[in-house]
């Protein structure tokens, strides 16, 4: 039904769950199991202590942008869109991330 491919980083100085990839067979979008997907990846990032789950989207996929906004990701100040000095026009995806209490 899908899958979710992450690894363990450390950017600057934070502890990061970093997910590269979730996918979800077009059958089974919009019944949840997306959101438990993330869900698993915090528990998981939570347990090994990360400090962030961090995640790129591609700016064409709103969908995608929408979803994990939805469940709390917000722009990191990582993205390029954030860099004042190429302004993240020419990228085309966002960096977003989700801070773990």
């Amino acid at each position: 039904m899908g899958f979710t491919h992450f690894r363990f980083l450390v950017e600057g100085f934070c502890t990061v769950l970093y997910c590269y990839e979730v996918q979800v067979r077009r059958d089974r979008l919009r019944r949840g199991l997306g959101r438990r997907f993330m869900t698993l990846l915090e528990i998981i990032a939570r347990k090994f202590s990360m400090q962030w789950v961090m995640l790129t989207v591609l700016l064409n996929n709103k969908d995608a942008s929408t979803f994990y906004r939805s469940i709390g990701y917000a722009i990191d100040e990582t993205s390029p869109q954030m860099d004042l000095e190429i302004d993240g026009k020419d990228v085309p995806y966002e960096i977003l991330s989700k801070k773990l209490v």
